[in-house]
């Protein structure tokens, strides 16, 4: 999660609230929506801070964008670490399907066919329980989950389809107390993420702002916005 916290406009009374309850989501397990159309090393910086910088995490990359797993946005400090796993989420014109699973990366990696939200739940859900059992038992917060992008899902299959697919897997990461991140590179207004936030603990927009990139959160349970903080 976030290791330091710099408001822009500091309030430390709010900062020190948020700081108790992201400590407390890293306890009970969470997940989290990533918004806001912002250059990629805005959403690889996002990244690297909610995977955390402790090498003995489990990590666990969901990839959809782009034709190359080595060009997506797996951190470059995270790719070939030891305890991870990715499952690539290809798109129609690959012709792949889970059978035809390839090592794109220097980590167990499986293929699934666009259009199968089923499918690729599996093998989301048989990854947590490999990385659970590799590690006797996750600790909380040990797993680290990364989505990179909801969009090319919701271009594949209905909305109700997705947010199905999304209950079930925030739910398999909230039953190991792990941590999930899921980029929507969508405005923070857009209808969709409306529709789409009950399922998350939070919402973080990300943004380019004069003094560098930062990001804005909205915590549900406590119904709690921030002012924008530095990424």
């Amino acid at each position: 999660m976030v290791e330091e916290w710099r408001s822009t406009e500091p309030d430390y009374a709010e900062t020190a609230t948020l700081v108790r309850e992201l400590d407390e989501l890293k306890r009970r397990g969470s997940a989290l929506l990533v918004v806001g159309s912002v250059p990629d090393p805005v959403r690889d910086r996002a990244c690297e801070t909610f995977l955390g910088a402790d090498a003995a995490r489990r990590r666990l990359f969901v990839v959809t964008e782009g034709n190359d797993p080595q060009l997506s946005c797996i951190p470059r400090t995270h790719r070939g670490a030891d305890h991870a796993r990715v499952v690539e989420y290809l798109r129609p014109a690959r012709g792949a399907t889970a059978a035809d699973s390839t090592p794109l990366l220097p980590v167990p990696t499986r293929t699934v066919s666009c259009g199968r939200l089923s499918e690729l739940g599996i093998e989301i859900s048989e990854g947590i329980e490999a990385l659970d059992r590799a590690a006797c038992g996750l600790s909380p917060a040990e797993l680290r989950l990364c989505f990179d992008s909801l969009v090319p899902v919701l271009a594949s299959s209905e909305e109700v389809t997705v947010f199905r697919f999304l209950h079930l897997l925030t739910h398999r990461v909230r039953s190991v107390d792990g941590m999930a991140h899921v980029h929507l590179p969508v405005e923070a207004d857009s209808p969709v993420v409306g529709r789409l936030s009950p399922l998350f603990d939070a919402v973080i927009e990300l943004a380019e702002t004069e003094t560098g990139p930062a990001q804005q959160w909205r915590l549900r349970d406590r119904n709690l916005k921030t002012g924008w903080l530095s990424l």
